[in-house]
């Protein structure tokens, strides 16, 4: 099987109908109430992937068979996503499953500034959260446009604080 589909951008959005995405987006989030800390009094969460596979090569991850690329969609794309997600689900929390998604600081300027225009000029209205890799790098600036685009809580992926463990693991980041 190849799962190195060439071009995200071409493939169609999920369909998350047939699974009962509209009664889960109602009343799931009672039952992940545990799970994640919401900002909101009644939570309607939404999820969005923006990337496939992982460029690195930790040796207890799934993503570590090294024929599957690491492929992430254009910042444009996901607006596009969550434009037709929004309009149809009236979500209002916004959960990114991506480990790497903000690896680059440019890629979370980008998404902010892209949440931003969706509430100027589409009306949206939802906080969200971002999972992403330990070696990223943030400043000031970047992490103060993303809680005005309404970030409320991202989280690090931090397996050891051992040197030993992390190359053993090959990590690829460093303790400090």
């Amino acid at each position: 099987l190849d799962y190195n589909y060439v071009d995200l951008e071409q493939r169609a959005f999920p369909d998350y109908e047939p699974f009962g995405v509209q009664e889960m987006i109602d009343t799931y989030a009672l039952s992940a109430r545990y799970l994640y800390r919401y900002t909101r009094p009644n939570p309607r969460p939404m999820i969005i992937t923006t990337a496939r596979s992982c460029p690195y090569k930790c040796t207890f991850c799934v993503h570590q068979t090294p024929v599957i690329k690491y492929r992430a969609r254009t910042i444009e794309n996901v607006f596009e996503e969550l434009a037709m997600m929004h309009s149809k689900y009236q979500f209002n929390v916004l959960i990114i499953y991506d480990e790497l998604f903000s690896l680059k600081k440019d890629r979370l300027l980008d998404f902010s500034k892209a949440v931003l225009k969706g509430r100027r000029e589409l009306g949206w209205d939802f906080d969200w959260t971002f999972q992403t890799h330990a070696s990223a790098a943030f400043d000031k600036e970047t992490l103060d446009l993303a809680r005005e685009a309404g970030c409320y809580l991202f989280s690090y992926g931090v397996e050891s604080a051992s040197q030993t463990v992390l190359d053993s693991m090959q990590k690829k980041t460093k303790v400090p």
